[in-house]
């Protein structure tokens, strides 16, 4: 065997070896972009089911949802660090070019990217509310405890509708759905939302009127402002519920 096969058997060997890392590390990238996106919807529920106390009748996420953030950049970022990882070829693609000209600074960004959002996973995680017949409990992040306000606390009840996409199309044409929720806002200036989902539909209706009237038990009596601005998006039963609210 002369020198040059030893050599080309080196090559190969050392060849096959980084390919195999890089094997690897897109496994590693595709699993951890993976967890971040099904972590963001699964991880939050299954914390406030546990975490929770008995006689809870509604429970949320705390501040503004993020889902734009999980369901754009995460993606995003994976595609940049597998790009980042993708092999040379004779005919490259014009995108992953321009990451290889720049591969330090690229890959910097999409890192960053995730490791934010595994911050925004964790906040998004711990911080959450309970509303029980007796109180109002809200966590925030991971080692504060739970702050516990009476129904007593709440100064603003605002009701308001928003659309969110149905699946599914009508003669070409996207259809939406209306929900009606409650934004709470307390005395020390806390707010969070009640969702008393679509009404559309018999289930709908039938869990809005139960969770409503929880709450207006809980209000019961107590000196709180009520406001409902614009209703116009409402279903029906959830419009005929907020307008008739404080009869």
């Amino acid at each position: 065997m002369t020198d040059r096969d030893i050599l080309s058997q080196e090559n190969g060997a050392g060849f096959a070896e980084w390919s195999t890392r890089r094997i690897q590390a897109a496994l590693f990238v595709l699993g951890f972009g993976l967890a971040l996106f099904l972590g963001y919807f699964a991880l939050p529920v299954m914390v406030r089911n546990i975490s929770c106390p008995a006689g809870t009748f509604m429970s949320g996420p705390l501040g503004e949802q993020t889902e734009s953030f999980v369901a754009v950049f995460i993606p995003v970022a994976c595609l940049i660090l597998l790009f980042c990882l993708a092999p040379e070829t004779r005919r490259p693609i014009a995108a992953v070019s321009t990451i290889k000209r720049h591969l330090v600074v690229f890959a910097a960004i999409a890192c960053c990217t995730l490791l934010a959002a595994a911050a925004v996973l964790t906040d998004v995680t711990f911080s959450f509310f309970c509303a029980t017949p007796t109180a109002i409990l809200l966590h925030r992040g991971v080692v504060k405890s739970y702050q516990r306000h009476s129904w007593s606390d709440v100064k603003t009840v605002r009701a308001y509708c928003w659309n969110s996409a149905r699946l599914g199309r009508s003669n070409g044409i996207g259809s939406y759905m209306g929900h009606g929720s409650l934004k709470l806002t307390l005395s020390d200036g806390s707010e969070f939302v009640l969702n008393l989902g679509s009404g559309q539909y018999t289930a709908g209706q039938q869990n809005a009127l139960h969770d409503s009237e929880l709450i207006r038990r809980a209000l019961a009596g107590d000196a709180y402002r009520y406001e409902f601005p614009d209703i116009s998006l409402c279903p029906a039963r959830i419009y005929d519920l907020f307008v008739t609210w404080r009869s």
